[in-house]
């Protein structure tokens, strides 16, 4: 009986959860159509050309494909900055690490970093940067493929895929892109903006002078600035 007691009660728990697991998807998931539904009637409205509605139904099918298994930020949105940051540095630690002039930083000044970061999604052929273009960010990607492209366009002279970064130049020189950038596939990047990493550096100033000379030893060996 007790065996039996103890079945009914776990067995009431488990169902319970996948229940209420459920019914969040639900909600969600009802959202999500509301407003896929509520972006096509604008689109058909407005005459929009089908090319492009298609191409606007595939990015949000990709969002829906993607968005379970992605961290949501709206859910913690409302959250103290301590507890963002321990999550960001979590789910994005991979990204920094993987950055030489972040290493031998304090984990203080890695914690702001990641909460300065900014998720940025491309489409297949978007432009993520061009040559001649003001650099004014650097870029981590997080998922997906980009490539770098000839000075005419016309060939491919390097893939970057994930955990790969490129554009750091810009964070140290307001100077011209030397190549274009262009996402391959559906590509999930974050974005790390000139103006918020110089107000970071003003708030730590020890860590200037490191960045900047590793910045500047693989400026040469960079193909993106």
């Amino acid at each position: 009986m007790i065996a039996m007691i103890f079945g009914v009660i776990l067995y009431g728990y488990v169902i319970g959860n996948i229940a209420s697991l459920l019914s969040n998807i639900d909600v969600i998931k009802t959202r999500f159509l509301k407003r896929t539904k509520d972006i096509n009637s604008f689109l058909t409205y407005n005459s929009v050309p089908k090319i492009l509605i298609k191409k606007v139904q595939n990015y949000y099918q990709y969002i829906w494909d993607n968005r379970l298994g992605q961290f949501d930020q709206d859910l913690i949105s409302d959250l103290p900055a301590s507890l963002k940051s321990e999550i960001y540095l979590h789910l994005n630690r991979h990204l920094i690490e993987k950055v030489p002039f972040f290493k031998n930083t304090d984990k203080e000044f890695i914690n702001e970093i990641i909460l300065l970061l900014e998720p940025k999604i491309y489409l297949p052929g978007d432009y993520i940067c061009k040559k001649g273009d003001v650099g004014a960010s650097m870029y981590f990607i997080s998922k997906g493929s980009i490539d770098v492209l000839s000075d005419d366009e016309s060939s491919v002279l390097a893939n970057l895929n994930d955990g790969n970064y490129f554009g750091e130049i810009a964070l140290i020189k307001e100077i011209s892109r030397t190549k274009t950038v262009v996402a391959k596939d559906y590509s999930n990047l974050y974005s790390l903006d000139k103006k918020n990493f110089d107000r970071l550096l003003q708030k730590y100033p020890n860590f200037k002078n490191h960045i900047y000379e590793t910045i500047k030893k693989r400026q040469s060996k960079n193909n993106v600035k």
